[in-house]
């Protein structure tokens, strides 16, 4: 993990088992500007932890095809897709149509 990550927070996430959840959503800033925000869940020593893995700006339309790209690049930047076994997001219908793509 390099900046603004912190080196120990980052590290925990390479001890991250299987079987954890992720959360997602799009929301706009005040100024209309366009973001993603995943966190990752994981439970360590029978205790639940969240890690937001990455806020990031969005400069295409917010499509499901869109969403679903940005969350997997997240997720494969910080090599936890594959222990991540459930995606929790909004109603919206982009982020609905991002889970089924």
């Amino acid at each position: 993990c390099g900046p603004p990550f912190d080196p120990v927070s980052c590290h925990c996430l390479w001890h991250v088992g299987t079987g954890n959840t992720v959360t997602a959503d799009a929301w706009s800033s005040v100024a209309q500007d366009h973001y993603i925000t995943v966190t990752v869940h994981y439970v360590v020593d029978a205790e639940l932890r969240e890690k937001v893995l990455h806020t990031r700006a969005v400069y295409v339309s917010q499509t499901g095809s869109a969403v679903t790209e940005e969350i997997d690049s997240i997720l494969d930047e910080f090599e936890v897709k594959s222990k991540v076994v459930a995606v929790t997001v909004d109603n919206a219908a982009n982020m609905l149509n991002a889970l089924y793509k």
